[in-house]
């Protein structure tokens, strides 16, 4: 084998074969991947509370991470275990602080803004926004709505709860 081969093949070689998890456990992009994951296997047990617990302490100025786990814990609510839950709360707490805008309005487009605007607190920004929220999903979810009402409402991100009556 010449030098410049034997240089390649310790360059290109892989780093380690252990999980990432194993090789850096304090970095929380991992535990927020095994928390994602596992959602996605729908294997909510201890597990999955834990990689959201572990997330959070060892990534709690992470911006982008701390709402990433708000909406993942938000989209699957109600599968969740109540420390799942407090966990998740405490992530929707955080992001509110920092990012509520995003926050909201992917809450409202999962149908979760009412567990978010629970939180807000009494900030009267957020409070506002909040009640227009709550006024926009009554508007869009009655019974029959025209088609002119569904398409303004999936135009606003909200999605009607009832299919838009037939156009005469």
């Amino acid at each position: 084998m010449t030098a410049g081969a034997a240089l390649l093949a310790v360059a290109y070689r892989p780093v380690s074969s252990e999980p990432p998890l194993l090789r850096q456990p304090t970095w929380p992009y991992h535990w927020a991947g095994a928390a994602q994951r596992l959602a996605a296997e729908a294997d909510f047990s201890a597990a999955f509370d834990e990689a959201l617990a572990m997330a959070a302490h060892y990534g709690p100025s992470e911006r982008k991470l701390r709402l990433h786990l708000a909406l993942l814990g938000l989209r699957h609510w109600d599968a969740l275990s109540e420390r799942a839950r407090a966990l998740t709360q405490a992530h929707v707490d955080a992001s509110l602080r920092v990012q509520s805008g995003a926050l909201l309005r992917a809450a409202f487009a999962m149908r979760r803004e009412t567990l978010v605007c629970a939180r807000v607190g009494d900030d009267p920004e957020l409070l506002t926004v909040c009640e227009r929220y709550a006024g926009l999903r009554r508007l869009c979810d009655r019974p029959r709505p025209s088609i002119d009402l569904t398409v303004w409402c999936l135009e606003r991100y909200a999605q009607p709860r009832h299919p838009p009556r037939a156009a005469r």
